[in-house]
């Protein structure tokens, strides 16, 4: 570990700022047959806010407890809960939220995530990275394999790959938000049998 004097503790502790830290939970509505359509829209308006600058980090949570995710905003936490007050998924009561005044440093990042073993390293910006993490439900919900294939972890993980080189991440989110559309309760049940692959 790095050697940290109290100088540089002080010259730190001068440099933090107050940002807002939003604790998404998952609510009510969160397994209705829309809801995945709707937590699409979630994501995009993330995205739109990271774009922005407004959203510096954000992080689903990819346990099965009642949490959902995080998010730092630069924003004060009154005008960081106005903003949450705005997002689809909010207001159809699929997820909650709590905002709390945190300490921070301005530039502060997430590390690079861990990469397979043997595999080349690859520069990828946050966001698309992020985009790789969400595409697998994605990718495993639009893929040909069905319940009835009993899947274990290798037979999971290449149907994803497949699916993702076959249609792409839009086609893939395409062929989701179609089912919904057509199909919602169906659809409903294929993403929670989808989860359970994934957790």
């Amino acid at each position: 570990m790095a050697v940290i004097t109290d100088e540089y503790m002080r010259q730190m502790q001068a440099q933090a700022r107050t940002y807002s830290l939003v604790l998404l939970k998952r609510a009510a509505g969160y397994h209705d047959p829309d809801a995945g359509a709707i937590i699409w829209e979630h994501g995009r308006r993330n995205h739109s806010l990271r774009a922005d600058g407004v959203l510096g980090i954000v992080c689903p949570i990819a346990d099965d407890s009642e949490w959902a995710g995080i998010g730092i905003f630069g924003a004060p936490p009154g005008e960081t809960a106005r903003i949450m007050d705005g997002d689809p998924a909010i207001q159809a009561d699929i997820l909650s939220y709590e905002v709390h005044p945190v300490q921070g440093f301005p530039g502060d990042s997430l590390p690079p995530g861990p990469q397979a073993s043997g595999q080349p390293h690859r520069s990828l910006s946050g966001a698309a990275a992020r985009e790789v993490i969400h595409s697998r439900g994605w990718a495993l919900f639009a893929s040909s394999l069905q319940r009835s294939d009993a899947p274990g972890a290798d037979v999971v993980a290449e149907a994803i790959r497949v699916t993702v080189q076959q249609l792409g991440t839009d086609g893939c989110t395409g062929r989701m938000a179609q089912e919904f559309g057509d199909h919602p309760e169906a659809a409903a049940e294929r993403m929670r049998w989808v989860r359970s692959l994934l957790i």
